[in-house]
């Protein structure tokens, strides 16, 4: 296993380590902000750079896993360290030329859609404010986009629901191995479970999402 220095905001903040397994490797950022923070870590090479995921908290650290083909990161050249960037500070895109508009007839009036929400699905509530639904930021800044969230209590915790699409980005990333996709009838969902605490934990074998058999 090698080890490499991890670095936000051009300070050593934690590391990366990088291990062999068969035809590729396991890529672990750990590192150690101060107070809160949305992150995410990027692979630094000789010729470049490559994403390597949004961290979460776990205990006192944030951390992210992931495992990259050889193949894949071969354009880095020799790996260097883990740079983490604050969600707000990524690297700037190169603008995109935008094709010349041509005059195009007047459209016609829009007519008024007819278009509803589905129905929500027996014992769960719609939540117009998602972000509301967790004290933690992390998760927070993640929900606040998001449109059709369901939720509601379950024992001492409580369950959420966000539309699922699998040509469309995932719902709360760093939280796919937690969730369970449901089919409620009217769409698809990814559910997540939280305890009393905001804790992200595992639904229930029985709840939403459960496979079918």
């Amino acid at each position: 296993m090698d080890r490499y220095p991890l670095y936000l905001d051009g300070a050593p903040a934690g590391f990366l380590t990088a291990a062999a397994c068969g035809m590729y490797d396991e890529y672990r950022a750990v590192c150690r902000p101060e107070g809160p923070a949305l992150l995410r870590a990027w692979l630094e090479g000789e010729r470049g750079e490559l994403p390597l995921g949004v961290l979460a908290p776990e205990g006192d650290v944030f951390t992210v896993c992931r495992r990259l083909s050889r193949r894949g990161t071969r354009e880095l050249g020799r790996l260097k360290c883990c740079r983490v960037r604050r969600l707000d500070e990524q690297p700037e895109k190169k603008p995109e030329k935008k094709p010349e508009k041509r005059a195009d007839p007047p459209a016609a009036p829009a007519e008024p859609s007819g278009e509803m929400q589905p129905p929500t699905p027996s014992g769960w509530e719609r939540a117009d404010r998602p972000e509301r639904l967790t004290a933690s930021a992390f998760f927070a800044h993640m929900l606040r986009p998001l449109s059709g969230v369901l939720t509601r209590r379950e024992g001492g915790g409580r369950l959420i629901a966000a539309p699922y699409d699998p040509a469309e980005p995932f719902p709360l990333p760093p939280l796919f191995c937690f969730a369970r996709i449901w089919d409620a009838g009217s769409g698809r969902y990814a559910v997540f479970a939280f305890d009393e605490r905001g804790a992200p934990v595992m639904p229930e074998e029985n709840g939403p999402g459960t496979p079918k058999t």
